[in-house]
C-alpha cells in the first residue's frame, strides 16, 4: 500500500475515534497459586484494586461475574486455576493522536511513524484506541504481529511483522543485539560532554503508576549518546540517543539518572506527582522520537534503515 492510500484509509476508520464510542468490554482471567484459598472477595479486591471493594460486590450479586462459568458468592472459596469472567460498563478510550504516517510496506512487514499519546496495544485505560487496532482496521485482511514497543508518548518508527517467520526473525534480531536504534531527545540542562553513556541497571519491579527505577539489582541496559546541539538560551540539550539494550523506560531512565530529564517527561522528573495518575500523558508533552531504525530484511536478509520524520514541535538542528 502507498503512504496516499494508507492515509486516506487510516482517517476513514479513526474518525470518529474507535474508542470515542461508548462500548462494553468482557474480561477474562485465572486464580494464581498465590491466592489459592482465598474468598472470592478478597481476592478480586486484591487482583483488580483499580475497581472498588463495592463493584466487585455488585457484580457478584447480579450475577456477572462468574467463576467457571456460573454465578457465584462473595464467600466462595476460590481454587488455584478457577477461570474468571465478567463484562465492563460502558466506557470510552481517552483520546489519542491518530496521525500515523506509513514509512514502508511489502509482503512480510510494514514500518509506520506513531504519534504520540498513542500506546502500542491495549493496555490499562486503551483497549481500542492504539496502533495496532488502527493498522488491523485499516489493513483488516492483515495480521500485525508486534516486533518491538515504544512508549506511548514517544513518537517515532515501529516495525510490525505481517507473516510468523518473519516476526521471529526479526524479534530474534532484537533479542541478539543486531538492530541498530537512534533516536532524539530534547532534554533539560546544558551538557558539556559531546558524549558520554549509561550502564546503569533498570529494576525488574514497576512502581508508580508502572514506571520503572534505576535499580543495582536490576536488569544490565546500556545507552549511549552523543551531543547534536545546545540552545543556552532555553538551558536544552539536543542529543541522540543509541540503546544497545532494550530495557522498559531505559533512555528515559538513563538520561534522568545523569540529571538531564527529557523535557516534558515530568513523571522521571518528579515520580511522586504520578501517584493515582497514569502513565500515558494525556498530550503529546515528551520530547523523545525514535528517529532511525536499522535491521535485516526478514527475507532478502538485505541491511535496511527507516528513518521516522522528526515531529515539528523538535527544534531545527
Amino acid at each position: 500500500m502507498n503512504k496516499k492510500d494508507f492515509s486516506q484509509r487510516l482517517k476513514g476508520v479513526t474518525a470518529p475515534l474507535p474508542g470515542s464510542i461508548p462500548f462494553r468490554s468482557d474480561y477474562n482471567f485465572s486464580v494464581k497459586m498465590k491466592h489459592d484459598g482465598w474468598k472470592l472477595i478478597d481476592f478480586l479486591v486484591d487482583s483488580v484494586p483499580m475497581i472498588p471493594r463495592e463493584k466487585w460486590l455488585s457484580k457478584i450479586e447480579s450475577g456477572d461475574l462468574k467463576v467457571s462459568g456460573k454465578p457465584t458468592t462473595p464467600d466462595f472459596t476460590v481454587v488455584s486455576g478457577y477461570r474468571l469472567s465478567h463484562t465492563s460498563d460502558e466506557k470510552t478510550d481517552p483520546p489519542v493522536n491518530r496521525n500515523v504516517e506509513l514509512i514502508y510496506d511489502d509482503e512480510d512487514m510494514i514500518v509506520v511513524s506513531k504519534p504520540a499519546p498513542l500506546p502500542m496495544h491495549a493496555c490499562g485505560r486503551f483497549t481500542k484506541n492504539t496502533l495496532l487496532n488502527f493498522l488491523e482496521l485499516t489493513m483488516p485482511r492483515t495480521q500485525f504481529k508486534i516486533t518491538h514497543r515504544i512508549d506511548a508518548n514517544t513518537t517515532g518508527a515501529v516495525i510490525f511483522a505481517k507473516k510468523k517467520a518473519s516476526a521471529t526473525k526479526i524479534m530474534r534480531q532484537f533479542e541478539h543485539r543486531e538492530v541498530h536504534k537512534e533516536y532524539l531527545a530534547l532534554v533539560d540542562g546544558i551538557i558539556e560532554d559531546d558524549s558520554f553513556a549509561s550502564k546503569e541497571r533498570i529494576g525488574k519491579n514497576t512502581i508508580v503508576s508502572g514506571m520503572r527505577k534505576l535499580c543495582d539489582e536490576g536488569h544490565p541496559a546500556h545507552t549511549e549518546f552523543e551531543v547534536i546541539k545546545r540552545f543556552e538560551r532555553e538551558n536544552q540539550t539536543l542529543v541522540k540517543a543509541i540503546p544497545k539494550s532494550g530495557r522498559t523506560n531505559q533512555i528515559r531512565l538513563h538520561l534522568a539518572g545523569l540529571g538531564f530529564h527529557i523535557v516534558g517527561d515530568h513523571g522521571y522528573k518528579n515520580t511522586e506527582i504520578m501517584k493515582d495518575r497514569p502513565m500515558t500523558y494525556d498530550d503529546d508533552v515528551m520530547f523523545l522520537h525514535a528517529w532511525k531504525i536499522r535491521i535485516k530484511h526478514p527475507v532478502s536478509g538485505e541491511s535496511i534503515e527507516f528513518t521516522a520524520n522528526i515531529p515539528d514541535k523538535f527544534p531545527c538542528f
